[in-house]
């Protein structure tokens, strides 16, 4: 490690306007506990990066800081400036459940799925979210496949919601559908498995 982070202050001493490389050593810095040294090369890199990209790698080292709502708050940030950015919606809302509770992380990446009803991962994370609450979840799934019919992850996860509602015919049919559009996905097996497991037909 300490090789390594040597390699990469050569590497600012030889390009000490590079903001992409400030903000990478800040990170690498900052991964490994040197949160003073991180902080020094952030504001460096003010200027010289990206505002989203500045905010990105705070929100890093606050939350390896151990501060979580500055964190919050330095995603959201990202998440304002980049409303398809889905790295910032899911670890805002991973935050938020931390701090507030899944409620709070529900409605979060609910309001961002509505505000772009097509974006197929924004709509993905919202079911992620909604796992819990089978009916809810169903709902966000049906209206998902009307905007996406064909993507093979929403059938696979309508069956294994309609499966752990007890309507395992439903299921299976849906798992038929994502097996016809991803015949050689792996997962595909996977989800047959769990679904004829809670239908008792555990030979199959």
């Amino acid at each position: 490690i300490e090789e390594g982070l040597e390699v990469l202050e050569k590497a600012l001493a030889r390009h000490p306007e590079d903001g992409s490389l400030l903000l990478f050593v800040a990170e690498t810095q900052g991964r490994y506990g040197r949160l003073a040294r991180a902080r020094e090369l952030l504001a460096a890199a003010a200027g010289r990066a990206r505002e989203s990209d500045l905010r990105r790698a705070e929100a890093r080292l606050t939350r390896w800081a151990g501060d979580l709502r500055a964190s919050a708050a330095a995603w959201r940030a990202v998440a304002d400036a980049e409303p398809l950015a889905l790295d910032a919606h899911r670890a805002l809302a991973e935050l938020l459940y931390r701090l507030e509770g899944r409620a709070s992380a529900i409605d979060s990446v609910a309001a961002a799925a509505a505000r772009v009803p097509t974006h197929l991962g924004l709509q993905r994370l919202h079911v992620e979210w909604l796992r819990e609450d089978p009916a809810r979840a169903e709902t966000a799934l049906r209206a998902l496949l009307e905007s996406h019919p064909t993507d093979a992850w929403s059938h696979r996860e309508l069956s294994l919601t309609l499966s752990g509602m007890q309507r395992r015919d439903e299921a299976l049919a849906a798992l038929a559908r994502a097996a016809e559009l991803e015949p050689e996905e792996p997962s595909t097996l996977g989800v047959r498995g769990i679904v004829l497991q809670r239908s008792g037909r555990l030979p199959e």
